[in-house]
């Protein structure tokens, strides 16, 4: 007997195009930029700090954690916010109707998220360098780039933006329990970067937020994949190297400036997060 085998077409939902660019910026507390409009989507991701973004007519205060979406032709402007924030851009044309969600949407990602945005910048990244002259932002293919880069780059991106799509979908009861859980773990960060050159404790942390260190624990690890005191530890040694980087202060003082016991536990920590110390550190930025 012969058997009919029907073949399922696969449409797309989200389809990209074109690539255009990708960068990561670390702005100045000062940077300003004036704006533009062209004809294709723009992503702004804030990997740190916080940011003053124009999309259209709005203006909207973005931090860690954000992204925002431009639309084709749709003013957009930016300047740094009382910090020295970094951020990462990748645009891309994409004419399908479910990217109508986008418009002028921000959304606060989850650890989640944030690991499937990075594993689409990797790619770029591992394929692709950016000509940037005063005329031309060109994404030119790297020759020993690995094989099928723009495929995984071109999939991992429509992941991406139909994962947001998909939990756009979530109950809204569910929604506004991840979003408050969300906006907790913002919070917590944005107390850490007024307090990064003081002593942290988890007491201080637990009593700002109002909660006890098994919930807020509990909650950091969830939301952020990471535990609280390594964050503290990490963004103490970022710290530490914008410091290096601006300024001829001795390891001794850079240590006792951001409330380490001593300078050998912090050069024990600088090691642990970099892998160099901190005296090797600063010796490969001069050179």
């Amino acid at each position: 007997m012969e058997v009919y085998y029907h073949k399922t077409e696969l449409p797309d939902l989200i389809h990209i195009a074109k690539f255009i660019s990708f960068y990561r910026f670390e702005f100045d507390e000062d940077y300003v930029f004036h704006g533009e409009r062209h004809d294709f989507w723009e992503m702004v991701y804030v990997e740190r700090g916080t940011i003053e973004a124009v999309s259209g007519k709005d203006v909207l205060h973005l931090h860690e954690g954000s992204v925002l979406f431009h639309a084709p032709n749709e003013f957009h402007a930016l300047r740094s916010y009382h910090s020295r924030p970094v951020c990462r851009l990748m645009s891309f044309v994409c004419s399908s109707e479910a990217m109508d969600y986008f418009r002028k949407r921000h959304v606060i990602l989850d650890s989640a998220g944030r690991e499937a945005l990075y594993a689409v910048m990797e790619e770029a990244e591992s394929g692709y360098g950016m000509i940037v002259t005063d005329t031309v932002r060109r994404a030119v293919p790297i020759e020993t780039a690995p094989i099928g880069v723009a495929q995984m780059l071109r999939t991992g991106l429509e992941r991406f933006l139909i994962g947001i799509l998909r939990q756009s979908l979530v109950t809204g009861e569910d929604l506004s329990r991840q979003e408050m859980r969300l906006r907790q773990v913002r919070k917590i960060k944005e107390y850490i970067e007024r307090h990064i050159e003081e002593k942290l404790t988890m007491a201080d942390i637990c009593r700002y937020i109002n909660y006890s260190p098994s919930s807020l624990c509990a909650l950091f690890r969830e939301a952020e994949n990471d535990t609280l005191l390594h964050y503290v530890s990490v963004r103490k040694i970022e710290r530490a190297k914008e410091l290096m980087l601006s300024g001829e202060e001795s390891v001794a003082a850079i240590a006792a400036r951001l409330a380490f016991d001593t300078p050998q536990y912090f050069a024990r920590v600088f090691r642990r997060v970099t892998g160099l110390t901190p005296t090797a550190y600063r010796q490969s930025i001069r050179n």
